[in-house]
C-alpha cells in the first residue's frame, strides 16, 4: 500500500556490486583487500546519499563505444591500485590519496546520473544518462521514477552483455542489483 517496490530490499545488492567491481583483479590478496575496502566505502557513501545508479563493465571495455551522455574520465581512477599502494607502503601520503579519491567517488555518486565502474576496481565515468526506450522495457521495468526506468534500461544492457552488472539504491533506501554472466 505504500507504493514502495518490495523487490528493492535486497541486502545482497551491494555485495553483488562489489563482487562485479573486483571480479577481474588477478591477485587474490589484492582482490580480497579491495573488496573489503569497497564494501565498507560503498556502505558509507550510499547511506549518506539520495539514491544512486552504478553500472559495472568488464575491464578493458572502452566506455566511448556505448556511453553517449556522460563525463568519461580521461584516466580512470584506479581505486584498487590505491588500496594496494596503501597496503604496501602504509604511508600517510598513500592513505591521503586513497581518501581523496574516495571523496571524489562520493561526489560522483552524489551527482545525477550513473557512475560507471570496471571489473578491476576502477572508476571510468559518472553523470551518465542512459536513453530509455519504454517499448523495450518490461511492464515491471516501466514502473517507478526515472532512476527505476534507467535501472531497467541498464538491466537490458546487462542481459545483452554490454555491462557486467548494475546496482540501484533508491532514495527511500531500498536497493537491488542485476548481474550478468562473469565472462
Amino acid at each position: 500500500m505504500s507504493g514502495e517496490r518490495a523487490d528493492l530490499d535486497s541486502p545482497e545488492g551491494q555485495s553483488a556490486l562489489v563482487k562485479r567491481w573486483s571480479h577481474d583483479i588477478t591477485d587474490d590478496r589484492l582482490r580480497s583487500s579491495f573488496a573489503s575496502f569497497a564494501a565498507r566505502l560503498l556502505l558509507d557513501l550510499l547511506r549518506k546519499g539520495h539514491g544512486a545508479l552504478i553500472a559495472v563493465v568488464e575491464a578493458g571495455v572502452n566506455p566511448h563505444n556505448f556511453v553517449e551522455d556522460a563525463v568519461i574520465l580521461d584516466e580512470p581512477v584506479d581505486l584498487a591500485a590505491l588500496v594496494e599502494e596503501h597496503a604496501e607502503s602504509g604511508s600517510s601520503e598513500a592513505l591521503s590519496e586513497l581518501l581523496d579519491y574516495s571523496g571524489l567517488l562520493a561526489g560522483m555518486l552524489g551527482s545525477d546520473g550513473i557512475v560507471l565502474l570496471d571489473s578491476v576496481g576502477r572508476v571510468l565515468a559518472f553523470n551518465w544518462f542512459v536513453k530509455t526506450d519504454l517499448a523495450s522495457l518490461s511492464a515491471r521495468d516501466q514502473q517507478g521514477g526515472a532512476r527505476h526506468r534507467a535501472f531497467g534500461a541498464l538491466s537490458a544492457l546487462t542481459r545483452e552483455g554490454t555491462l557486467r552488472g548494475v546496482f540501484i539504491r533508491s532514495s527511500d533506501g531500498g536497493e537491488s542489483a542485476f548481474e550478468g554472466s562473469p565472462s
